[in-house]
């Protein structure tokens, strides 16, 4: 770290995890990365990978975007038995263009991160929450930049709603 990082007392460490973490309800690496930039307490290792782990709306969010399946139009995903298994598990299934792989590439990556970031903020209103989710998408760790996306844009990190405790 090239910065100095406030020590945080032990009172205020997760309200300080839950204001970084509810921006985009990212992973266990980037929640650390994007804590331990901004911020310094002992075991802090420990505290976020736990608070990360049993976030109970990225838990809900888990479970809820499983119930759909996205599928493309080959015949064994349309037999009776797929059919069958689908409804017994009361799965959605959804289609995308056959034989073709990029319907189900990058784009749907982001588009799992993105449902799933909406589906952890419950039923707020999504026009009111997509823009703190941005935020936290843009402001999260990514390993193939070594960055994240506004240090490629601005050269910077920028300061997130935690820092203004």
């Amino acid at each position: 770290m090239d910065r100095i990082r406030p020590f945080v007392p032990k009172m205020f460490r997760r309200e300080i995890f839950n204001n970084l973490h509810a921006l985009s309800h990212p992973g266990v690496r980037a929640s650390l990365k994007m804590v331990a930039e901004r911020y310094v307490w002992p075991s802090m290792r420990q505290d976020v990978v736990l608070w990360a782990r049993t976030c109970l709306q990225c838990q809900r969010a888990k479970i809820r975007s499983s119930l759909r399946l996205t599928t493309d139009q080959r015949t064994q995903f349309e037999a009776s038995l797929f059919d069958a298994l689908s409804k017994f598990l009361g799965t959605e299934k959804r289609h995308t263009t056959t034989y073709h792989l990029a319907a189900n590439g990058q784009v749907e990556r982001f588009h799992r991160q993105l449902k799933a970031a909406r589906m952890a903020h419950g039923n707020a209103q999504w026009t009111i929450v997509l823009p703190t989710v941005l935020m936290g998408f843009r402001a999260t760790w990514k390993e193939d930049l070594q960055a994240t996306t506004v240090e490629m844009i601005y050269g910077a990190p920028i300061r997130l709603p935690g820092e203004f405790l």
